[in-house]
């Protein structure tokens, strides 16, 4: 499933492509069910059974920190082998897929200026964004590591780095949804679609909300949503820091580089 979600963006080609509309609506049939096994994962954590929070007996603690395994275990029996093989070429293929989406968008804003020029060379033998590849390496292994020192283990690394992933994808999610309606009543009425464009992402963005609340740890309409606990409470305030990072940068170049910004989107846009 994670490679579903990940891939088509995480390969398409940093240039303009003329069939860049066909892989956007081969990424929209791929991602579809994907979502939909999200959001019943989410639904399942959030809003299922409370024994899956309780801090005594939930479901993290079974089979000693190994729930998975025992799920497994008790469903498939001697086929354990097949779910443990799933998920490890889940782990690898999501990694891939992210390093690919990672490169691809540090090579992309080396190009138009964003990031340093260096992050643009292309290897002269295998023809790949090699200083793109290598930095988002080294900075992924160093922040793993670093932070599982600091932190005190991984499992607090992983607490604190996903609860910062959760929170900034949900509200890209949230921004995306709300682009569309905004696009086409601003620049293309004569387009607008009431079903896609207005109450799809409307729709959209109520489903997401209650999901949001939930990733910053606030509980409503008694579910019992437990507030977030170190590590992973620092998340929000990292989430706010990264906004007011990219604002500042958005705005700096806007006064200095318009241009740069205009190829950033683009980029983005036309792939």
């Amino acid at each position: 499933m994670l490679l579903v979600w990940r891939q088509p963006y995480s390969s398409r080609s940093p240039t303009w492509h003329p069939q860049r509309r066909s892989l956007s609506q081969s990424s929209l049939g791929l991602r579809t069910p994907a979502g939909a096994c999200r959001c019943y994962y989410a639904a399942t954590v959030y809003f299922g059974p409370g024994k899956m929070a309780d801090p005594k007996n939930g479901f993290a603690l079974l089979n000693n920190s190994d729930p998975w395994s025992a799920m497994a275990q008790a469903v498939w029996g001697p086929g354990l082998i097949i779910v443990i093989l799933a998920v490890l070429n889940s782990a690898i293929a999501n990694s891939n897929a992210g390093a690919n989406a990672a490169t691809r968008v540090g090579f992309a804003l080396g190009r138009v200026g964003i990031l340093p020029p260096s992050f643009a060379r292309v290897h002269p033998r295998f023809k790949t964004p090699y200083i793109a590849i290598h930095v988002q390496g080294a900075l992924g292994i160093a922040a793993a590591i670093i932070l599982g020192f600091v932190l005190n283990g991984p499992l607090n690394a992983f607490a604190l780095l996903g609860t910062i992933a959760t929170l900034i994808i949900v509200i890209i999610y949230i921004l995306t949804n709300l682009s569309n309606l905004v696009f086409y009543l601003r620049e293309r009425p004569d387009e607008l679609n009431l079903i896609l464009n207005v109450a799809v992402p409307i729709l959209g963005t109520l489903i997401f909300i209650p999901v949001l609340l939930a990733a910053f740890g606030i509980d409503f309409g008694g579910l019992g949503i437990a507030g977030l606990t170190a590590p992973a409470n620092a998340a929000p305030w990292v989430v706010m820091a990264w906004f007011v990072f990219g604002i500042v940068v958005f705005v700096l170049y806007s006064v200095r580089s318009p241009g740069k910004i205009q190829e950033t989107a683009r980029t983005f846009v036309e792939g």
